[in-house]
């Protein structure tokens, strides 16, 4: 190819040895079909979970990740993360929304877990890699990542291939 993964490569070793936090989201070429996959890959990545853990184990990272950084709705956070990334809770309340509602309060669970992992850990990079075959909801969701990060100090960076139609 022309080299992003490569350059991906390089700029995420230049992060890991200036110890600088970077979390990824990764396309696949069959997710054109399968909405918010990059994001989700991206939220797996940001709570540590392995694809061997098992859903209690997935849920107890995701806990203990926005235990540590947010003072209120850590419940309600925790729960809309878990369910996004697959792993939801048995008689969750966000299976009870509509789901125009669950979708708001999971986009809103992860700008405010992101935005105050920012605040409160310094600046942090978003590799979004295989842009290209992101899905249009996905997209979205960067865009409006992205507006709802102007304040703080975080770097979104996708990686496409020179023939995508960058829709931002």
């Amino acid at each position: 190819g022309v080299g992003k993964t490569r350059l991906a490569q390089q700029f995420v070793q230049f992060l890991r040895e200036r110890r600088l936090p970077y979390y990824v989201g990764r396309g696949q070429s069959y997710g054109k079909n399968m909405a918010s996959l990059p994001i989700r890959s991206l939220m797996r990545d940001y709570s540590g979970i392995e694809d061997n853990d098992t859903g209690d184990a997935a849920r107890a990272k995701i806990e203990e990740r926005v235990r540590g950084l947010l003072a209120k709705y850590v419940e309600q956070r925790s729960e809309a993360l878990a369910w996004f990334v697959g792993y939801p809770y048995k008689d969750a309340a966000l299976d009870r929304l509509e789901p125009k509602a669950r979708a708001q309060m999971v986009e809103a669970s992860i700008i405010e877990i992101l935005q105050t992992t920012a605040e409160k850990e310094g600046p942090l990079v978003l590799v979004m890699e295989d842009t290209h075959w992101y899905d249009p909801i996905s997209l979205a969701l960067i865009e409006q990542f992205s507006r709802s990060f102007e304040d703080y100090p975080i770097l979104v960076q996708l990686l496409y291939r020179p023939e995508f139609d960058d829709p931002f």
